[in-house]
């Protein structure tokens, strides 16, 4: 088959054309089945000449299809997740948002991205100047989000949006510290607000966007309110803006900021480390100084332990959920929470409590052999440490850096790979908790 597979692949996404153009009673019905195969076949092939040629050739005729074929054709885009987009598609891509229906140019922006563009090409300003002439929040951010890594989009307006966003997702907060522990028990308790799609939408566009200075200066008078789960993507977002001023004040207000320590020291040390050298000194004070563990964890352990309450768990579950510490980011608690770290459904029964004090407050002094660390050096000087989640090629693996954050590495990038002994999960938790709070958790 395979000396053949062009032929194949385009017969076969000719019928599923034909199969998903089949109508009863007037309605046009899509075939999942077809669709889903479709979409292995092109990941599987996906760093083929002829399949990227053959997905060139869809994107150009796009234009003509009817809406439904044209979402059908978009979502086959997330094949390619995590690759850089072939130059060829860049001139197709801006033909076909300038055509397509508002629906569909969102659909196109969220699969973009998850894709690396070109830093600068026509495909950018399009996608600018859709964030400009749009009129709904979200869809701008999201036309936001699609741009490359470090786009400046020197639009005050624009940058004034990002902002925005963020500051509806501290009024969510508010709001969620209201819960009963009824609410909580639902798995979209966390997301029910109304402004959730907003917040999430600026959080997404804030990781590729580059503020003017002055809007950093803006985010970062924000950085005493900001939780632990939206400090690292803060702290990236000031440092992009690449004004050495602004930095300096940012690693001095990191080294007094209790929420502080819940950041991993390589992303301070990767986000410095090509910058002046007066810079890459202040970040490494900083890490220094938010890493420094007690002299003894026993003797801390024991004195927290006898200062602790009896607790309150309804309490405690809001605030597992909550976004000022965010467990279920990362743990699942019965059938709600993620699965990056250890389920803890039961863990009362095989843990005492000192341990699990001890596993909140410093979670790299004893770590779970299923979700071992790895820290890896890249071949450009950049330190990652984090769980390999997925090998996504022979040649490609994930890992997940936070409960947020992940990174696609290839293997000719790496230097060398080996065991840590620092967990992803974040300390400082002590800081950031009064003792009612941590006996409740």
């Amino acid at each position: 088959w395979a000396p053949n597979y062009r032929e194949a692949i385009d017969e076969f996404f000719q019928l599923a054309e034909r199969e998903n153009s089949r109508e009863e009673t007037g309605t046009l019905h899509t075939n999942a089945p077809f669709e889903n195969a479709l979409q292995t076949i092109v990941s599987g092939w996906r760093d083929t000449a002829t399949v990227q040629e053959l997905t060139t050739q869809w994107i150009n005729t796009a234009p003509k299809l009817d809406q439904p074929k044209q979402q059908q054709l978009s979502n086959l885009l997330s094949a390619y997740d995590h690759g850089e987009l072939p130059t060829s598609w860049i001139e197709p891509l801006v033909n076909w948002l300038e055509k397509a229906e508002p629906t569909t140019q969102l659909s196109i922006a969220s699969q973009l991205s998850n894709l690396k563009l070109p830093v600068s090409s026509e495909l950018n300003t399009k996608l600018l100047s859709l964030a400009s002439a749009s009129h709904d929040d979200v869809a701008r951010l999201q036309f936001l989000a699609a741009l490359p890594i470090g786009s400046a989009i020197a639009n005050p307006q624009l940058e004034q949006s990002v902002l925005s966003a963020l500051a509806a997702d501290e009024e969510d907060q508010e709001l969620g510290s209201n819960q009963t522990g009824l609410e909580l028990q639902s798995d979209s308790a966390e997301n029910s607000s109304p402004s959730a799609p907003l917040s999430n939408a600026g959080f997404n566009a804030l990781q590729r966007v580059r503020l003017s200075p002055q809007s950093g200066r803006q985010l970062l008078a924000t950085l005493p309110m900001q939780p632990p789960r939206l400090l690292s993507l803060v702290v990236d977002a000031i440092s992009r803006v690449g004004d050495d001023a602004l930095d300096a004040e940012l690693l001095s207000q990191l080294s007094q900021l209790p929420a502080a320590r819940t950041l991993a020291e390589e992303q301070l040390l990767n986000l410095y480390r090509t910058r002046s050298a007066a810079l890459q000194q202040a970040a490494q004070a900083t890490v220094t100084s938010l890493s420094r563990p007690p002299s003894d964890i026993q003797e801390k352990i024991d004195t927290v332990m006898s200062q602790l309450k009896p607790g309150d768990p309804i309490r405690g579950l809001q605030l597992f959920r909550s976004s000022k510490v965010s467990c279920s980011g990362c743990h699942r608690l019965g059938y709600v929470g993620g699965e990056i770290g250890p389920n803890l459904t039961h863990i009362g029964s095989s843990r005492t409590r000192p341990a699990l004090l001890e596993a909140i407050l410093f979670p790299s002094a004893r770590l779970e052999q299923s979700f071992q660390p790895t820290k890896v050096l890249t071949h450009d000087g950049q330190v990652y440490n984090g769980l390999i989640t997925r090998h996504m090629s022979p040649t490609q693996f994930m890992m997940q850096l936070s409960a947020d954050k992940s990174i696609v590495l290839s293997t000719d990038d790496v230097a060398r790979q080996e065991a840590s002994q620092v967990s992803i999960m974040p300390s400082g938790l002590a800081e950031l908790l009064t003792l009612d709070e941590l006996s409740d958790l």
